[in-house]
């Protein structure tokens, strides 16, 4: 497997382009009922044939929604990367606008 900061960097960007693509929040605070409604919702939406059916002749193909109770937990961890990461990115970035 690969390794190494560019390696690491293409993980972490990955991990948040990932967590971040077709996100269903609810406000903080949100009643929990109203959570686990939505939540349902998203679930029943990802087995819904006629549902994929129009995402796949719209988008050509079919998004699937995670709704897990710990998809807040995951997202956040996504969102942290390393601080070697952090640090490479920052600093390629600076170096290609000098």
């Amino acid at each position: 497997m690969p390794s190494g900061i560019l390696w690491d960097v293409m993980r972490t960007i990955l991990s948040v382009n990932t967590s971040m693509q077709r996100m269903i929040a609810m406000p903080p605070g949100a009643p929990a009922p109203a959570v686990q409604a939505l939540r349902a919702a998203v679930q029943r939406l990802n087995g819904d044939k006629d549902y994929a059916d129009d995402a796949n002749k719209v988008l050509g193909f079919v998004p699937e929604y995670v709704a897990a109770p710990d998809t807040n937990e995951r997202v956040r961890a996504a969102l942290n990367a390393p601080p070697e990461v952090r640090a490479f990115v920052a600093q390629y970035v600076k170096d290609a606008y000098k």
